[in-house]
């Protein structure tokens, strides 16, 4: 059964009873009596939870407030860095996707005096794989034995060592002063 205590200067609002009465106006002088422990646990419990969405509304309130924003701002055009590490790896990477896609976005976006730009990034592109294939194939291969005829363990003359080859070789078309002549 609900029950209605109202203050003086306050509107009737309904609480289930008297102990959650007494929980939300822990000073009110309808408290008809002292409260045991539980009850304080109570009441701590439910201030704490009052206090605890408060601090939450007015941390979101500042978090998009204009004053923040700006010192956001601010701090990241000043300090803020980001310290990124590429290996050659990543490297070889980003430049295989770039020399797949390359020629359509030329084909689809970049006027045609951008096609010498496209040929020489292209050009760089070549001689960076052909780079790695020599480095790859000298660092990542063992010699096992020279004579009477030389046996290997490793990269040199592997599956991928194939496929590198074959991408190196299908690159010498798209690159005009070097496909041209051929």
């Amino acid at each position: 059964m609900a029950s209605v205590l109202p203050m003086e200067d306050e509107e009737e609002v309904e609480y289930e009873d008297e102990e959650e009465y007494n929980l939300i106006h822990p000073d009110s002088p309808r408290q008809s009596k002292e409260l045991n422990e539980e009850e304080q646990a109570k009441q701590m419990k439910f201030l704490l939870k009052q206090m605890r969405i408060n601090r939450r509304d007015e941390f979101f309130e500042s978090l998009f407030s204009y004053e923040y924003i700006k010192d956001t701002t601010a701090w990241f055009l000043d300090t803020a860095s980001c310290n990124i590490s590429l290996t050659f790896e990543d490297l070889t990477l980003m430049m295989t996707i770039y020399v797949l896609f390359a020629d359509d976005i030329k084909n689809l976006c970049a006027p045609s005096s951008m096609d010498d730009s496209f040929a020489v990034s292209y050009a760089v592109c070549l001689f960076t794989f052909i780079f790695e294939l020599l480095a790859s194939s000298w660092s990542k291969t063992e010699f096992l034995q020279w004579s009477p005829y030389p046996i290997w363990e490793g990269y040199f003359l592997s599956f991928f060592w194939w496929l590198d080859i074959l991408a190196i070789l299908t690159l010498f078309p798209d690159i005009p002063f070097i496909g041209k002549p051929i």
